[in-house]
């Protein structure tokens, strides 16, 4: 159920169904707010929760109805990461992409506060998507940005690093455009593992 300050703010000024039947237009717009805003929607604790909010315009069905007449595309959904940073849904910050396409920005693109919570690191953040391979870059990169393991192991060897050295926390699962998984980490240097092991 809908918080009665939200309930307040929603206006249905225009008409909502086609051939007898609700619109997609609207079905789609009831779902955004349903998803930021009521608790017992099953989707709340990956939006709502998380501080994801409706811009005011789009409180106003005729505003997002407009939006979505003039972009829609058949078998597409709203995405709201690719534009923005994945918090508001508004007219600036969202677009239409198909179903895999959501799915792999998804997998590529995490909130810091989701990553805190499935790796216990305050300090840990996911790197932006379509960061350069991890050239010279120092150790503190690779505690606050989500990499291959590969690409880790081959900075380690051209840096003279022990990837020993290191400990190894998984944050998500990269989908490429071919829809294979793969595991991204990230990973922090354990202080004193060298003099403990014997290594340089």
């Amino acid at each position: 159920m809908l918080p009665r300050e939200i309930k307040e703010k929603i206006k249905v000024d225009c008409k909502t169904r086609e051939n007898g039947e609700r619109s997609k237009s609207y079905n789609t717009w009831r779902n955004i707010i349903n998803r930021c805003y009521d608790p017992k929607n099953v989707s709340y604790k990956y939006y709502g929760l998380k501080g994801v909010v409706v811009c005011d315009e789009w409180f106003v069905f005729s505003n997002f109805k407009k939006w979505f007449d003039k972009n829609y595309s058949e078998c597409k959904v709203v995405d709201k990461d690719i534009k923005g940073n994945g918090m508001i849904y508004s007219a600036e910050t969202c677009c239409f992409v198909t179903q895999k396409q959501n799915s792999i920005e998804r997998s590529s693109r995490m909130s810091y506060s989701y990553l805190r919570e499935r790796t216990g690191d305050k300090h840990v953040m996911y790197g932006k998507r379509g960061l350069l391979s991890p050239i010279s870059k120092n150790k503190e990169y690779f505690s606050s940005n989500a990499v291959f393991r590969c690409s880790f192991k081959k900075t380690c060897i051209r840096n003279n690093w022990n990837f020993n050295n290191f400990e190894e926390k998984e944050v998500c699962f990269h989908v490429d455009k071919n829809g294979k998984r793969s595991r991204k980490y990230v990973y922090i240097e354990i202080e004193n593992r060298g003099e403990k092991d014997g290594s340089q």
